[in-house]
């Protein structure tokens, strides 16, 4: 199965079009969007153009999706929301967690952190491939260079039960792919040299991750 991966769209129709073109011609079996879809307005408007491409379209929010996405997502029946859930695609289950909250040095899935941790670690296994917004803490998270703004709880909880894979996003500048153990990182977040990544699974397991 052929995966393809991107993050912070912001709503932005020139960051789609990238992806559509890209869609045929990685010939992706599915979509996975971890978050930043729209930017905070209108989200409905870029929600209907994922709805309408020819593959299924796994989705969570970011910090710039308003929580009101979760109810939009209804609408939209080719978009799959998939916060805390299992969803299980050619016998490859994915898990998402919806949310980042940037501070200072420093990011968080949402103010209980810890709380939606606990709620997610029982659907994971070695095999899933996690979806969330932010990256780990130290891992595809760099600002500007200098210092790391991803999420620690999320670090501990990849090193607890080691995912095959996390795709995660929200550091525009630090695309790229990092190894937690046995788990691969890959932040597919959207920028000027960047569209993405592609995820080749061969039976269940991560055969190939490049980045496009």
């Amino acid at each position: 199965m052929r995966v393809y991966a991107v993050a912070d769209i912001h709503g932005k129709n020139e960051r789609f079009e990238r992806i559509r073109d890209n869609l045929s011609d990685l010939k992706a079996d599915i979509l996975v969007l971890a978050g930043d879809i729209s930017n905070f307005t209108k989200p409905g408007k870029i929600l209907s153009r994922f709805n309408a491409l020819p593959v299924p379209v796994l989705v969570i929010r970011g910090n710039s999706d308003l929580k009101r996405v979760d109810h939009l997502f209804t609408a939209f029946p080719n978009c799959i929301p998939i916060h805390a859930l299992c969803t299980n695609i050619r016998s490859i289950p994915f898990v998402g967690i919806n949310g980042t909250l940037p501070i200072p040095f420093r990011s968080r899935i949402c103010f209980f952190e810890k709380m939606r941790l606990q709620k997610i670690e029982p659907l994971l296994s070695t095999q899933t491939v996690l979806v969330t917004h932010t990256p780990p803490y130290g891992y595809q998270d760099l600002v500007m260079g200098r210092y790391h703004a991803g999420s620690m709880g999320l670090l501990k909880l990849i090193k607890k039960s080691q995912p095959q894979v996390v795709i995660c996003g929200h550091i525009h500048e630090d695309d790229g792919i990092s190894t937690i153990g046995k788990t691969r990182v890959v932040n597919c977040a959207l920028n000027r040299s960047s569209t993405g990544a592609l995820l080749v699974f061969k039976s269940g397991n991560l055969a190939t991750l490049d980045m496009i």
